[in-house]
C-alpha cells in the first residue's frame, strides 16, 4: 500500500474516457476542461453537473462515469 500526503479540500476525480473525449472533442482538450472545472468549483454537486456538460449528446456509444471525493479537515469534521 502506498500512502500519499494530501491537502485539506483536495478533490479526487475518477472518470472514464467518455467524460473527456468524443468524436468532436480531443482527449487533451476534455482533460484540460475537467481539470479547470474541478479546480474552479467548490461544491461537488456543481462540479459533477458541470462535468456532465462535457458529454457529447451525439456520442451514445461510449461510457461516461465520474466519481468525485473531497478530503475533509479531520480536526473540524467537515466534508463535502
Amino acid at each position: 500500500m502506498t500512502t500519499q500526503g494530501r491537502q485539506t479540500r483536495s478533490t479526487l476525480a475518477l472518470y472514464t474516457d467518455g467524460i473527456v473525449e468524443s468524436p468532436t472533442a480531443d482527449v487533451s482538450e476534455g482533460t484540460q476542461h475537467l481539470l479547470r472545472v474541478v479546480a474552479e468549483t467548490t461544491d461537488l454537486s456543481t462540479t459533477a453537473g458541470q462535468l456532465l456538460t462535457l458529454l457529447d449528446s451525439c456520442d451514445t456509444y461510449d461510457d461516461a462515469t465520474v466519481l468525485l471525493a473531497r478530503a475533509s479537515d479531520a480536526r473540524s469534521g467537515t466534508a463535502s
